[in-house]
């Protein structure tokens, strides 16, 4: 089982265990405010079970870790990548703390260990998907090493709105484009 480890934080792939967590962090207002509207419970769990097959460099499904505080041993929230699909070595990242977890640097830390595994692969780049308005996931982009690229307006909808969606790249190598 793929492990990442900081001083603060294990990351170790989701298991089944890890049921009431993910359902958690998709049905809290706070955590889904900037990423999408409340699935019904069997997308819920289509979306859960997708990313439970043991992951490896040339899987084509999400990375998906659970964050794990050291001290409490408590999980706090998710992180990973989902390779493109043209097996190209790039990926778009994602992230999701629970709110009790969030402004502890958590995200910028998983996310940067999640990036440095990513680099010692051998992937690319990762690309990252932002809804306009969520200031605090831009802010750990950038500090992970992202680089704003383009605002594509209106693109995505949350309760009726629409939004535009905001497009960050971390290059993994020096030859990547």
């Amino acid at each position: 089982m793929l492990e990442l480890n900081t001083p603060q934080l294990y990351m170790r792939q989701i298991q089944p265990t890890d049921w009431s967590l993910f359902a958690e962090l998709q049905q809290e207002p706070a955590v889904m405010k900037y990423v999408g509207d409340p699935l019904p419970l069997a997308e819920q769990e289509m979306k859960f079970t997708s990313r439970l097959p043991p992951w490896q460099p040339g899987a084509s499904h999400w990375l998906c870790l659970v964050v794990i505080e050291k001290d409490s041993q408590r999980p706090v929230g998710l992180t990973g990548f989902l390779p493109d699909e043209t097996d190209s070595g790039q990926g778009e990242v994602g992230f999701m703390l629970l709110p009790e977890h969030q402004g502890k640097g958590y995200a910028t830390v998983s996310l940067s260990a999640v990036v440095g595994y990513a680099r010692q692969i051998g992937m690319t780049a990762l690309t990252a998907t932002v809804t306009e308005g969520n200031d605090a996931s831009c802010r750990v982009l950038e500090k992970c090493g992202f680089a704003f690229v383009e605002r594509i307006p209106d693109a995505y909808e949350i309760g009726n709105r629409r939004y535009a969606d905001l497009i960050y790249r971390c290059p993994l190598n020096p030859y990547a484009a």
